[in-house]
């Protein structure tokens, strides 16, 4: 797998973000993509996001991306408390403002320690260009479910590949 860790929290004393963001960008060049990825670099280094980019597809089909995202999920859960990422955001959206920070939407609460993912729906159903998941257990077992459902369940009728087994595991 060739990924590379394109922005990381430099160690001071300034709290690092507990979101790390995670870019699947393979195939045909596409100079709005690298625009857009351009944006999430200045905003990950503004908001000390971790930043990992997959630059070269190894599973086929579009399966890299949930494969890439384990990989990241087992890297950080096996990481120190101190450098751990809470949450990981897909994030296949446009920066609009870089002031706002990633962890926006996930700040610790008690009320929320039940939540280990937020997904948006859109006309195809679940879009799984953006979504944020926590990086825990669970994370780990929704994401193997989600790789091994294709082969184990081929019954299950998967229109949109990846994103329809993500939508059919949660």
């Amino acid at each position: 797998m060739d990924s590379e860790e394109t922005v990381d929290a430099p160690s001071t004393n300034i709290t690092a973000s507990t979101v790390g963001k995670l870019h699947a960008v393979f195939g045909k060049p596409n100079p709005v993509t690298e625009r857009a990825l351009g944006l999430h670099k200045a905003h990950a280094e503004q908001q000390r996001d971790p930043m990992f980019v997959l630059r070269e597809s190894f599973v086929s089909g579009l399966w890299s991306k949930p494969a890439f995202i384990l990989s990241v999920m087992l890297q950080r859960l096996n990481s120190s408390t101190k450098q751990r990422i809470h949450w990981c955001i897909d994030a296949d959206i446009v920066v609009t403002n870089r002031s706002i920070p990633s962890d926006v939407l996930v700040q610790p609460s008690a009320e929320l320690d039940y939540m280990n993912v937020l997904v948006i729906n859109d006309h195809y159903r679940l879009n799984n260009g953006c979504f944020l998941i926590k990086i825990s257990p669970w994370g780990v077992k929704v994401l193997s479910v989600v790789l091994l459902l294709r082969t184990f369940e081929p019954e299950i009728k998967m229109p949109y590949s990846e994103q329809s087994a993500l939508e059919e595991t949660i």
